[in-house]
């Protein structure tokens, strides 16, 4: 009889080469080396320039399957634990209490008045750029060196607009599995999560997970939305930026939004045509909310567009 092939094991690289580290582990491992953050960053440079330029001499064909690979990637990594197991781990996690009252970035404020540790906040908040959605956490800890950091997990990138699950697996991925922890922290919980208003539809659900885990959650309030909104160039209930999600053009007299959902744009027919698959889900699922809300308020309002995707709207 024929023996059977084994299967590889996950995460095993082929044909026997290393497996592929990512960029947070190459970035500790320059660290750890004794390189400056000036060496780090020319190194991370030419190796971008340089798996940029392997990328560009790949046909389209090779190039749409390596992005769907990293895709599909991604979508393991957050359906690795269920939100119960996320919950277990975070929960065992400790605080990080500052031990020094050294700021690295000081301002007008800070100088007015005696420098003084404080605990620790997560100002959290996702964007729209160049057609994926990005989770981002910036750490506000007066006291401590990561003061004003990004920090991150494996989960924070997204095909469309990330949902109260998709945020917490974020956050809890950034909490226990942190990319660079020299940097930012070792794993560990922080007291509090500052939310962008525009994350006011899943706040309940997030306040919730976060509470099991003993975290404070506080929504921004609607007016500093606007205001930060008008002043940075973005829908202050965050949907999107102002830019093609499909291309990222920043052309706002060609943009125009979807009719069904009104969450993304489109400088063109072409974009929305070719981005379509990617928005299809996020859409349908939109349209569908609002319009259930629209018939439990007694509206009449008409449906969202179909067939070949939905058209754009001014």
């Amino acid at each position: 009889m024929p023996k059977k092939k084994k299967g590889k094991k996950k995460g095993a690289a082929e044909d026997g080469a290393p497996p592929k580290r990512s960029m947070a582990e190459k970035v500790e491992e320059m660290y750890a080396r004794g390189m400056s953050p000036e060496e780090v960053s020319t190194a991370l440079e030419a190796e971008l320039a340089s798996e940029e330029a392997a990328f560009a001499a790949m046909t389209p064909e090779q190039q749409r399957a390596a992005d769907e690979a990293v895709w599909q990637r991604r979508e393991a990594a957050m359906n690795d634990k269920s939100t119960e197991k996320w919950i277990a781990e975070v929960s065992s996690l400790t605080f990080l209490m500052p031990t020094t009252t050294d700021r690295r970035v000081v301002d007008q404020q800070v100088l007015a008045r005696p420098p003084r540790a404080t605990p620790e906040i997560w100002s959290v908040s996702f964007t729209n750029a160049g057609g994926q959605w990005m989770v981002t956490i910036i750490i506000e800890h007066i006291g401590t060196p990561h003061d004003g950091m990004v920090v991150r997990g494996a989960i924070g990138t997204f095909r469309t607009s990330p949902d109260a699950r998709d945020m917490i697996h974020s956050l809890f991925s950034a909490m226990a599995e942190p990319e660079m922890p020299t940097q930012t922290g070792p794993p560990h919980r922080p007291l509090q999560l500052f939310l962008a208003y525009r994350l006011k539809g899943s706040f309940d659900e997030i306040r919730d997970a976060m509470g099991q885990c003993q975290i404070a959650c506080v929504l921004e309030e609607k007016e500093a939305a606007k205001a930060s909104a008008a002043e940075h160039g973005t829908e202050y209930k965050g949907r999107n930026l102002r830019q093609c999600a499909s291309c990222g053009s920043t052309d706002y007299a060609a943009l125009k939004k979807c009719s069904a959902c009104g969450e993304v744009m489109y400088c063109s027919k072409e974009c929305q045509k070719q981005h379509w698959k990617v928005h299809k889900p996020s859409c349908k699922k939109s349209a569908k909310s609002k319009d259930s809300k629209s018939k439990n308020a007694g509206s009449n309002a008409s449906g969202a567009g179909g067939g070949g995707g939905p058209k754009p709207k001014s």
